[in-house]
């Protein structure tokens, strides 16, 4: 099914915009009594002149969800580990990595330098740049950030998580493609990729791959902090160790093909109408 777009060359019916949809069950361009949709309202063809009505088919279509024809959701391509090409903007200020008494602090990042890239926290292991599916939840795309973009040093008290859980997630949200974020958690992980059937502080080691890496748990279940090294838990106090945001795009978000990152690795490029 779709919508045929057409462009309204004179503007004296009321509509503020030069594309509307015209309802498609409507093939007599010259029909007053018929009903032009846009996005502002709904306006009756009565109210227009019959000749200045001039209407032009476009070579644009969209589906009735609103996407462009040709052009899948995301969530009907993607499968888990797949990159795309979301972008979490620059930083804003600078902040140092946490040094060994610099307890419950993130940091690790540079003014002007990408979101999207990724610290060496620990010392050790791999480190990734961009952004990975997580899985689908609610027909939206969860992304996981396949590297860590800042750092944070626990204490050994209790106050760690707390501060961890507070921390501002939402500075990796494009509001153009997103509506929240949040650091990845042990239950979020356990439902989409386990069906709910792992132990508590054991994964997979490297499956699916987007777990691999050393990084906190924003975990409800223990009541102090701890991390993950490719996929087993480690309850070393205090430690510096990435963050892992997950982003939750909105349903809307389309697929426009794949080109390599800066990585060269195949990632999806997004759209959303």
């Amino acid at each position: 099914y779709y919508i045929w777009f057409q462009k309204l060359l004179h503007t004296n019916c009321a509509l503020s915009k030069k594309s509307t949809m015209i309802n498609p069950g409507q093939n007599n361009l010259n029909n007053k009594v018929g009903i032009a949709r846009n996005n502002v309202g709904i306006v009756d063809r009565n109210s227009c002149s019959a000749n200045n009505l001039e209407t032009l088919v476009a070579e644009d279509k969209v589906n009735y969800d609103g996407t462009e024809m040709g052009k899948d959701l995301l969530k009907d391509v993607v499968q888990i580990g797949d990159y795309v090409m979301y972008d979490a903007g620059t930083w804003e200020e600078t902040k140092a990595k946490p040094g060994r008494d610099d307890y419950n602090t993130f940091g690790g990042y540079m003014e002007g330098h990408s979101k999207n890239e990724s610290l060496n926290c620990s010392g050790r292991g791999k480190f990734y740049d961009g952004w990975r599916v997580l899985g689908i939840e609610e027909d939206s795309v969860l992304l996981i950030h396949a590297g860590t973009p800042e750092c944070f040093r626990n204490s050994r008290g209790n106050d760690s998580l707390s501060i961890f859980q507070n921390n501002n997630w939402e500075k990796y949200v494009n509001s153009k493609y997103a509506i929240s974020s949040q650091s990845i958690d042990f239950d979020t992980v356990v439902n989409l990729l386990y069906d709910g059937e792992k132990e508590i502080g054991y994964l997979d080691t490297f499956s699916p791959s987007v777990l691999e890496g050393d990084y906190f748990f924003a975990d409800l279940m223990h009541s102090t902090m701890a991390y993950y090294a490719n996929g087993v838990r480690y309850a070393e106090s205090p430690s510096t160790i990435g963050v892992r945001p997950v982003v939750k795009l909105k349903k809307g978000v389309f697929a426009n093909g794949k080109v390599e990152d800066a990585n060269g690795n195949p990632a999806w490029v997004i759209g959303i109408k």
